[in-house]
């Protein structure tokens, strides 16, 4: 090999060495930029577990986080789940959601907490779609739903270009603007959105 070949060789090696330490620190600017959060989880028995959480991930990873840490059982009806003492109510975070950025709505002086808990009605649209697209049916009827017939509900509704709305109604409780109670309202779900009636 003649000196000038080795020459040219090194400075190949040099850019490619460089450009890669470029990349790595790009990544690491990168990396330090994403936003953590050390949340407390607060368990059905009491106990709390701490978890770094960052806004990368999604509501069900931290939930995967979560049944590793406890060696629960894989339910799918886990559910990782807020309660808000100033609007006197709790809701479950859905799978898809970004927990850090749910958790970063929240004012300063929040005294919201996070619970980790069994929620047997998370997928219950799923499991039992018959409750939502057959609801005015008696409850003979209902029960009488084989498995067949739930995948064919569902295929209706979710399995097309189009999402079907159930048309459902109900009481429920409604905070209004400006007032401190929760008061009883009938809503009505269609597919142009949720109303209610004043009585």
């Amino acid at each position: 090999m003649t000196p000038s070949s080795n020459t040219a060789e090194s400075s190949q090696s040099k850019p490619q060495t460089k450009a890669e330490k470029i990349k790595l620190a790009l990544e690491k600017l990168k990396e330090a930029k994403v936003r953590k959060l050390i949340v407390k989880v607060l368990m059905g028995d009491g106990s709390s577990k701490t978890l770094m959480v960052n806004e990368r991930q999604t509501v069900r990873q931290v939930l995967d986080k979560l049944l590793e840490k406890t060696h629960c059982d894989s339910s799918i009806d886990w559910s990782v789940c807020e309660t808000n003492p100033e609007l006197q109510n709790e809701r479950g975070f859905e799978d898809h959601e970004y927990l850090v950025e749910l958790l970063c709505a929240w004012t300063r002086h929040s005294e919201n907490k996070i619970y980790f808990v069994l929620r047997p009605q998370k997928y219950v649209m799923f499991t039992d779609p018959q409750l939502f697209y057959m609801w005015k049916k008696s409850k003979t009827v209902l029960s009488g739903v084989n498995q067949q017939a739930k995948e064919l509900l569902i295929k209706e509704h979710f399995g097309g270009s189009t999402l079907i709305v159930p048309d459902l109604e109900g009481t429920l409780y409604l905070k209004e603007d400006g007032k401190k109670v929760w008061k009883s309202r009938y809503f009505v779900l269609r597919a142009s959105g949720i109303y209610y009636v004043l009585l």
